[in-house]
């Protein structure tokens, strides 16, 4: 549970390693492709929109789903379009999540953080 529903596809083809658009030159094939990548796309929205049974305290979950990221205009954003994946657009899976339903003080970071030895990104990389 969790992940994207896609585990173990290779591209081009199926989690069982077959590729419904190579295996008939037809558009039946390719028909038949589109339909099963509809079909697994639709399966991901609904694994990752079920929230968990046991609600953690002061969390909400929010689900997941698929969506574009991205964007396919380079010139917008001329240095960062390949470093930083902004382009090109391509459907995502993500997973559902717990939030919590309020800001974190400064303090309670504080805290967290010296409770656990937790660093964040920010101050590893400056």
């Amino acid at each position: 549970g969790g992940g994207s529903g896609r585990e173990g596809a290779r591209p081009g083809g199926s989690a069982d390693g077959s590729n419904a658009a190579a295996s008939s030159h037809s558009s039946e094939g390719a028909a038949d492709a589109a339909e099963a990548d509809a079909d697994a796309t639709a399966a991901a929205e609904a694994e990752a929109d079920a929230a968990p049974t046991v609600e953690p305290a002061r969390l909400v979950w929010i689900p997941g789903g698929v969506f574009t990221m991205g964007h396919d205009n380079r010139s917008l954003s001329p240095s960062t379009f390949d470093p930083d994946g902004e382009g090109p657009s391509r459907r995502v899976s993500v997973s559902g999540l717990w939030v919590g339903k309020t800001e974190v003080s400064n303090r309670e970071w504080a805290a967290f953080a010296a409770a656990t030895g937790y660093e964040s990104e920010s101050e590893r990389f400056g």
